[in-house]
């Protein structure tokens, strides 16, 4: 009988491969092109995956060349990085509302 994994291990196998994904873009050039499929490769996804993940706002619309969607490795990094920023700043916006509300917590009396 098997012990069950523990969750840390479980939670660092979740994350890994975006942190393989990430570490793998970070090492390219910036202003090196990379493909649909390329990418999908990299994070371990179909490109159909992808395609949806463009369409959700998670990467930034490609550009077509030669009959292919590419991208700047650079402007990918640079989307993320302005979402992972934008997401910071809603969050901390609702912890200062939520603040806001709480009774005894500087809220409405």
């Amino acid at each position: 009988m098997n012990a069950p994994e523990s969750p840390s291990h479980r939670e660092a196998q979740e994350v890994e491969p975006d942190v393989e994904f990430m570490t793998a873009l970070a090492t390219l050039p910036p202003q090196a092109l990379i493909s649909e499929y390329k990418l999908a490769q990299l994070a371990g996804r179909h490109v159909t995956s992808v395609k949806r993940a463009i369409q959700r706002g998670e990467l930034p619309p490609p550009v077509p060349l030669f009959g292919a969607n590419v991208w700047t490795v650079a402007a990918i990094l640079e989307h993320i990085s302005a979402r992972l920023e934008a997401e910071r700043t809603a969050a901390a916006q609702t912890a200062r509302r939520v603040q806001h509300l709480r009774p005894g917590q500087g809220g409405r009396h």
